[in-house]
């Protein structure tokens, strides 16, 4: 079987692109003929984690040059290339936008299917987001970064360099019809195959989850340091993640639930760097959180072993691979009361949920943590790790998606 992988970029190293060559090795570890297809990328930060699988791009992205943009619309040069280059193969599996509308419009007899990280936001923003939009109409007191980039419509800017509403409007209705050209979609998580749904219609959706990092990578651990709870949170520091809340919960935590010596270690890059430190100085906890901006792997593992929760509560996040990466890492877990974060929690039976909106839920859970004996934290963690191995590893998804594909009669070679 000849097969592509589609994704609109290789260029900076993301979650979606991640998971993207994921599923490339994988699938050429199954027997297929994998090749990847992309708008930009970048050789030097892809060659080594793609290997020797092919790679077809529109443009290459030269270390220290402005890096080429991905086209948004879906026609022109740059897409016109991207539909011939599809005949050639059997099937091809397209993330995110505009890769996953330009293979509905495709004429190419493959078999095409979308992996569906999420419904592009700024396009369906409503139906995309339907936890904001819900606070927006139902809680009008509700204060927050998130809600605010939102009631602004900043998320359109940010996924989309800044469209007109009636740029967006006329590129979402598009979005609809070339969808329709799919052979099929799989979705990351329950929470975005019901996105999918509210906007594209009562489509078959088939839910495939992310491949995680899963193993364990540490000895076992055992209770707390009872010294002062430490908190991890590693995100991207942008206002749509929703880090001033949890920063409000954590200083709640630490004025009145017994969290006074607590700590909170921040891990990311970000444009509000600045705003959130300014936000721990007016809360008065800035001796008590640490903001340490982009680590290598080995360096946050080392920090993740010195500390004992992971606490990260974005709205609407369509999976959330941060959660069972943390588990593997023997962290406790505190997230949002939605989304794909909800799902990974198996509705807070492997760790605690609160409403990410609400910075007293966020201390209270913090607080539970905190209040738990030591024997029921450490039966905590085995759950965690064993229920995100069942579900999220590479042994567990790697047979899901070869059982899909011989399903649709694609063979692998042996």
């Amino acid at each position: 079987m000849k097969l592509a992988v589609f994704h609109s970029r290789f260029d900076e190293v993301g979650g979606a692109e991640l998971l993207a060559a994921k599923q490339a090795r994988l699938l050429r570890a199954l027997g297929a003929e994998v090749r990847v297809r992309t708008f930009v990328y970048n050789a030097a930060t892809w060659g080594p984690r793609l290997g020797s699988i092919p790679v077809e791009a529109y443009s290459r992205h030269i270390e220290g040059r402005t890096a080429p943009r991905v086209p948004l619309q879906l026609t022109g040069p740059a897409a016109a290339w991207a539909q011939r280059g599809l005949d050639a193969f059997d099937a091809v599996i397209a993330h995110n936008f505009p890769s996953s509308a330009l293979l509905g419009l495709s004429p190419a007899p493959a078999h095409r299917i979308w992996y569906c990280h999420e419904p592009p936001r700024s396009l369906h923003p409503r139906e995309a987001n339907p936890n904001l939009w819900k606070a927006l109409r139902t809680r009008p007191t509700v204060r927050g970064w998130a809600v605010e980039a939102f009631t602004r419509s900043q998320l359109a800017p940010w996924l989309l360099g800044g469209l007109t509403r009636s740029g967006r409007f006329r590129l979402g209705v598009e979005d609809v019809r070339a969808v329709a050209g799919l052979s099929e979609i799989w979705a990351n998580s329950e929470f975005t195959r019901d996105n999918v749904r509210r906007i594209f219609g009562p489509k078959q959706v088939e839910v495939v989850y992310p491949i995680a990092d899963v193993s364990p990578r540490s000895h076992p651990r055992h209770g707390l340091d009872r010294s002062g709870l430490r908190v991890l949170t590693v995100s991207r520091l942008e206002h749509v993640k929703n880090l001033d809340t949890l920063l409000r919960g954590f200083a709640r935590f630490v004025r009145g639930r017994g969290g006074a010596a607590a700590t909170l270690d921040v891990v990311g890059l970000g444009p509000v760097r600045a705003e959130l430190e300014a936000l721990a100085r007016s809360l008065g906890i800035e001796a008590s959180v640490r903001f340490h901006g982009f680590l290598s792997q080995a360096d946050l593992d080392d920090l993740s072993s010195r500390c004992d929760v992971f606490a990260l509560l974005p709205l609407d996040e369509p999976f959330g691979m941060v959660f069972p990466e943390a588990a593997s890492r023997g962290l406790l877990l505190l997230g949002p009361d939605q989304g794909g974060p909800r799902e990974i929690l198996d509705d807070g039976r492997i760790g605690q949920m609160a409403d990410p909106l609400d910075p007293e839920q966020i201390a209270d859970g913090l607080a539970r943590i905190w209040a738990t004996p030591d024997a029921q934290l450490d039966a905590l963690r085995e759950r965690a790790v064993e229920s995100c191995r069942a579900r999220f590893s590479l042994e567990a998804i790697g047979p899901r998606i070869e059982s899909l594909l011989r399903r649709r009669g694609l063979r692998f070679t042996p």
